[in-house]
């Protein structure tokens, strides 16, 4: 949800609730969570309900640690050094 969207269901004052939104995002359900540890546990567990669920379901994988080790890897090489000198 957007920031005017999720300030109509936040308590508070607009200062605290930006922080709350870039802290925990946009994503409904985590912010009707109560608690800090449920917001964590809920993005934790995102990527893995939702995503890899959705690919291993549509590609019909067997072998989810494989597909689980290759994401790993190429996540880890999005936020790597990227410059004109590598080259």
């Amino acid at each position: 949800m957007s920031f005017s969207e999720f300030m109509t269901v936040y308590e508070g004052n607009c200062y605290a609730g930006w922080n709350e939104y870039i802290t925990y995002g946009g994503i409904p359900l985590v912010v009707l969570a109560e608690t800090e540890e449920q917001k964590m546990a809920m993005l934790d567990n995102l990527p893995n309900e939702t995503y890899i669920r959705d690919i291993v379901k549509r590609n019909k994988i067997k072998n989810i640690g494989e597909m689980e080790a290759l994401l790993d890897v190429l996540s880890s090489a999005i936020a790597g050094e990227c410059g004109t000198l590598k080259i």
